[in-house]
């Protein structure tokens, strides 16, 4: 917190909805930006939070208001000003993660759920497991946490990428290719 106190940035809130129904959010995140310092800080909310006593959930919220009612309660609630939205479903990820040309990812046995078929230690996270690793098959209590962890592994693998993935980016067809289905209210140029 300190190294980032003061700084200018901003920040862009991230919804992710379910491939098979649009109205199910699965994540809501806000990115904090911090060009100065090369920073980048997530909050990230569970969709049934309620920001308020007696208020609606982020996903009632979404589902009455859309994405951009949710980046006002969440701006309102932290006190940013969020400059972007993108909404995306999870099988947008999985054509973000093929365009890349796959993620290095490490998943250890303790980390797989009964009934999962997933690889197991170090291998490519195409886009055809990505669905699987962001939707487990145990429902219970303890999964939007599970998932919300998932999420972030995945982004966090991706980043500890960078090097080799952010040239892949600044190339202007393939980030018009990995932008073309989401729901933003930007322009791809400003994203």
């Amino acid at each position: 917190e300190k190294a980032l106190n003061g700084r200018d940035g901003f920040s862009l809130l991230f919804v992710v909805t379910s491939a098979q129904d649009d109205k199910k959010v699965q994540v809501v995140s806000v990115a904090q930006v911090f060009p100065a310092t090369q920073r980048i800080g997530v909050v990230s909310f569970f969709p049934a939070t309620r920001l308020k006593d007696d208020a609606a959930s982020l996903e009632e919220i979404f589902k009455s208001k859309g994405v951009s009612g949710v980046s006002s309660a969440v701006s309102e609630f932290l006190g940013e000003r969020i400059v972007a939205y993108v909404k995306a479903r999870d099988n947008n990820l999985a054509q973000f993660v093929d365009i890349l040309g796959g993620i290095d990812y490490f998943l250890s046995a303790a980390d797989l759920l009964k009934d999962e078929n997933l690889p197991r230690g170090q291998f490519i996270l195409d886009g055809s497991l990505v669905s699987r690793l962001l939707n487990p098959p145990e429902k219970n209590e303890y999964t939007p946490a599970f998932k919300l962890f998932r999420y972030y592994s995945l982004f966090l693998n991706a980043w500890n990428q960078r090097t080799r993935l952010w040239p892949l980016l600044k190339e202007e067809k393939i980030f018009a290719l990995a932008v073309k289905n989401l729901e933003t209210n930007t322009s791809a140029s400003d994203l």
